[in-house]
């Protein structure tokens, strides 16, 4: 009993190695079936790649984003903290000098009482500025609005109505 071997370079459709399928138009059908999905598989690796870039480049930038707002609020708090110092000291001087007026030291009280409210209401008004600046740095940012660049419609992400 002989066996029949097929050659290395022979296929067991006794097809050369390397050759194309048959000229049929379901090997024609799947020829263009694996070109196109090539081809798509080409396309999306070079997409993904893109993608993989612009994602690293968006990282990037939330960092910076977020290191510059870091050192905003720093800054502002920093100078609240130093406005506030000198104005507490003021707004103490003026109380002070409103209780001595108070009891009477030869000067006119009216005079001295009315301006010395005056500088104590100032110094209120700016002792509540600085509070409503701190309260604006602790709010958090808005959600910036982000676009689908093929539809310029707006994309909702997670969380937002």
């Amino acid at each position: 009993m002989e066996t029949h071997r097929t050659p290395p370079n022979v296929s067991r459709h006794g097809r050369q190695r390397g050759e194309s399928a048959p000229a049929t138009t379901g090997g024609r059908a799947l020829a263009a079936c694996r070109d196109r999905l090539h081809s798509a598989v080409t396309l999306l690796a070079g997409a993904n790649i893109a993608l993989r870039g612009t994602v690293e480049a968006r990282d990037r930038v939330l960092g910076e984003l977020r290191e510059a707002e870091r050192a905003q609020d720093a800054f502002v708090i920093a100078a609240v903290h130093e406005l506030k110092t000198p104005l507490t000291a003021v707004k103490g001087r003026a109380q002070l000098l409103r209780m001595r007026c108070g009891r009477g030291a030869g000067v006119t009280m009216d005079q001295v009482r009315s301006d010395l409210l005056e500088i104590e209401s100032a110094a209120n008004t700016l002792a509540a500025a600085l509070d409503d600046l701190i309260d604006e740095v602790e709010r958090p940012l808005p959600v910036m609005a982000v676009t689908d660049d093929r539809t310029s419609d707006p994309v909702k992400r997670p969380g937002t109505s």
